[in-house]
């Protein structure tokens, strides 16, 4: 919200948010993948790093919120090869979730 609103406390959050990631990550803890990829597009602005830690959280979870920001990296990064298996598994099993649909051309 910092960051959409250019308020200047998006900093030090963004700061905040990283460490913390930082710490998970060198405890092994991938919990919060999903939401260290939305962070790593929206706010780091790293597509192609975002792809990588949404494929890594997709191969464990698999949840509208896991396939949107999957898909959503991938059309940032300019990749759309990196969701051919998230289109796939979301036509297999039927979803409709409205989120989605933009993403499915």
């Amino acid at each position: 919200a910092y960051s959409a609103l250019h308020d200047p406390a998006a900093d030090a959050s963004i700061a905040a948010l990283r460490a913390r990631f930082d710490a998970a990550q060198l405890r092994g803890d991938s919990a919060h993948r999903r939401e260290q990829a939305r962070f790593t597009l929206q706010l780091l602005q790293q597509p192609q790093a975002a792809v990588n830690l949404a494929l890594a959280n997709w191969e464990v979870q698999k949840e509208p919120a896991d396939a949107r920001v999957l898909l959503e990296a991938a059309r940032a990064a300019k990749q759309p090869g990196a969701a051919v298996a998230v289109r796939a598994f979301i036509h297999a099993q039927g979803w409709t979730d409205q989120r989605l649909l933009s993403y499915m051309q």
